[in-house]
């Protein structure tokens, strides 16, 4: 690690951690805000947008696209919920169960996977579809157990409310993709024919 001889080298850099008086000042300590420094740093707080946070959920082959989804990659976050509704035609509020299935959020940027963080070009390259470019293609991580979000405080309370009450799944986006729609959500009675018999239906 190299330590810094001269003052006018580290003015306007900022500190990755503490220094205090007469320290060296190390290469490892300091960081420059250019956005070429910021986008080479393999700190995560350093990849993570202005007013976001790096939000981390439990991942598995089936959860992130069998294994697919890369740092750098834009995806929608799917919930099923098990809940429970009145039974249609029924007067003595009997309760059926049922499966709810819901978007919560679209067009949500992968910070990481597992430990490998997105790579992403300086922010002067313009954006694609108002998404941000990764820089370099990373490796598929199939045997990963984390995927780190990039969502807003609001976001991750959602996020973290719907996986520990619900199943969650992500969609991925084709590149370029940011367009966002209304999405009613679905129940499982939607399956069925609307024309099955009585005793079938659950």
């Amino acid at each position: 690690m190299q330590a810094f001889t001269e003052t006018e080298t580290v003015i306007g850099q900022v500190t990755r951690f503490p220094i205090t008086a007469n320290e060296q000042v190390l290469s490892s300590k300091i960081v420059s805000l250019a956005p070429n420094a910021v986008a080479a740093s393999r700190s995560l707080s350093f990849v993570v947008p202005q007013g976001k946070r790096g939000f981390a959920i439990n991942a598995s082959q089936v959860q992130e696209a069998g294994g697919l989804i890369l740092p750098g990659d834009y995806v929608d976050i799917v919930v099923l919920y098990d809940v429970e509704f009145d039974k249609p035609g029924s007067t003595d509020k009997e309760v059926v169960d049922n499966f709810l299935v819901q978007t919560v959020l679209q067009n949500v940027e992968v910070l990481a996977v597992s430990q490998v963080i997105v790579d992403i070009v300086p922010e002067a390259t313009p954006s694609v579809g108002g998404q941000r470019v990764r820089n370099s293609e990373a490796q598929p991580e199939p045997g990963a157990t984390t995927v780190t979000l990039s969502l807003t405080p609001e976001q991750a309370q959602r996020v973290y409310l719907a996986e520990s009450n619900g199943e969650v799944r992500m969609a991925l986006r084709p590149f370029g993709d940011a367009d966002e729609r209304p999405i009613d959500y679905m129940t499982e009675l939607e399956l069925y024919p609307q024309n099955l018999p009585n005793p079938f239906l659950r």
